[in-house]
């Protein structure tokens, strides 16, 4: 984290403020580039359901009302997208800027990417 924030000292785009750009927090980025990959959870709610009854086969069960999950799954997913967003265009920035940050110092998959 160290390193990440030398390099980003020495191209002069962290202020006395610890902002990247003057729009993003040092920490935020910081999080971002060491957030390890997680998993989608569909996979396992779908293998926790096998030995009982399975409510997807079962669509009367619900009595009409939308299933709580999918409309949180559903919002979650805009919210990831928006960050994602987010992040690639300061990662773009940052690279217009020439900041170069090694690869080896990431441990998200999608920060690695988009510095590459």
């Amino acid at each position: 984290m160290f390193k990440i924030t030398r390099c980003l000292l020495s191209k002069g785009v962290l202020n006395a403020d610890q902002l990247i750009l003057g729009k993003v927090n040092l920490m935020d980025f910081l999080a971002f580039t060491q957030r390890f990959a997680q998993k989608q959870v569909t996979s396992a709610s779908d293998s926790s359901n096998e030995s009982g009854s399975d409510n997807s086969q079962h669509p009367s069960e619900n009595f009409g009302f939308v299933n709580k999950n999918l409309i949180t799954k559903k919002n979650k997913s805009k919210h990831y997208n928006k960050e994602n967003k987010k992040w690639k265009k300061l990662c773009i920035k940052l690279k217009e800027h020439g900041v170069v940050i090694p690869i080896t110092l990431m441990k998200n998959p999608k920060a690695k990417s988009y510095f590459k």
